[in-house]
């Protein structure tokens, strides 16, 4: 049985990201919350904003990439895809609409 790998990875990956980039809102709040400790205008004030929005994103981005992994603990099955099995149908179809002609011409 092959596993769609790709599929899963780019669902824990985009499940990283997006819960990460909460991270942008979290820092521009500590700017209106704590100007004083966050702030744009020194080395230091801006470490700490950087610093508070990495963590944030690492934390928020682990969270909403175990929520995926509780619904997707493992990659599906290959056959387990709509398209793919309605392909495989059509193809059977197709392969028995053929058996059935040259059945007919062979009673002929």
């Amino acid at each position: 049985m092959r596993l769609r790998w790709d599929k899963w990875l780019y669902g824990v990956g985009s499940a990283f990201v997006g819960g990460g980039s909460s991270a942008v809102a979290a820092g521009f709040t500590n700017l209106v919350i704590a100007p004083g400790t966050f702030n744009l205008s020194t080395l230091e004030g801006a470490h700490k904003l950087l610093l508070s929005m990495a963590v944030t994103f690492g934390v928020a981005g682990a969270l909403s990439m175990f929520f995926y992994l509780k619904q997707s603990p493992l990659p599906a099955p290959e056959d387990s895809d709509p398209a793919a099995f309605r392909k495989k149908v059509e193809a059977a179809v197709e392969v028995e609409k053929a058996q059935e002609v040259v059945r007919d011409k062979d009673k002929e």
